[in-house]
């Protein structure tokens, strides 16, 4: 083994063993390659400490267009006055929840904190919709006040609409609630179940089925209360 002293190199890239990575000088910059000095490898280290605000670009070599696109992740440039650690959440999370902070740095999912004023939603379904349709997620602690069904066109065929959760369909309008087939412009059908505010966030859907149905529209009007 031989150690030596050495300046640089007068070659644009640098190899390390015979089919190794390769260390290229692109206008100043330094990238790391394969052997073929064309295609990028990967970094391995154990901390990386980045000098500008810009500290952090994923898909540097985008294209800049269709989908294609750099996305950065930087430091304010003022207003800091400490040094600041964010500490990622353990799990992807469920669907509705919200990053937060305990002011530690530690962040975590949770419900999103919604005021206690009523809350509306508004899903359209059209003749042609798809079996399932998800609606909305119903935060932990919400009240579902009334879920209706407007008729914007009447439907032809024979129709079945339902509005609830994956497995229980029916919670909030069963298909007994509605009528779709029997229905005007203009008429609503309304049902209020009083039920207990779920623990966790619901994903509310709506349970679809067109039966020969080849024309109508209607919108499932769902209001929802957080009690102070």
């Amino acid at each position: 083994m031989i150690f030596m002293d050495m300046k640089g190199t007068s070659s644009s890239s640098f190899q390390i063993q015979k089919g190794g990575p390769k260390f290229v000088n692109a206008a100043g910059e330094i990238s790391l390659y394969l052997a073929d000095g064309a295609t990028y490898t990967s970094f391995v280290a154990s901390v990386l400490k980045a000098t500008e605000d810009a500290g952090l670009i994923l898909n540097a070599d985008a294209a800049g267009a269709a989908a294609d696109w750099a996305y950065t992740i930087t430091r304010p440039a003022a207003g800091m006055s400490e040094d600041v650690e964010m500490i990622l959440p353990v799990d992807f999370g469920s669907a509705g929840l919200v990053l937060t902070t305990d002011g530690a740095g530690n962040l975590s999912w949770a419900s999103p904190s919604i005021p206690s004023a009523l809350q509306v939603d508004v899903t359209d379904i059209a003749w042609d919709s798809a079996a399932t349709i998800a609606m909305f997620t119903l935060p932990a602690g919400a009240i579902i006040d009334e879920c209706k069904v407007i008729i914007d066109l009447p439907y032809d065929g024979t129709p079945a609409l339902e509005v609830g959760i994956v497995g229980t369909t029916n919670k909030y309008m069963a298909d007994i609630d509605n009528d779709l087939v029997n229905s005007a412009a203009g008429d609503s059908w309304s049902a209020s179940k009083n039920l207990a505010a779920p623990v966790a966030p619901e994903a509310i859907i709506a349970t679809y089925d067109d039966s020969g149905t080849g024309e109508g529209n209607a919108r499932i009007v769902t209001k929802y209360v957080i009690p102070s």
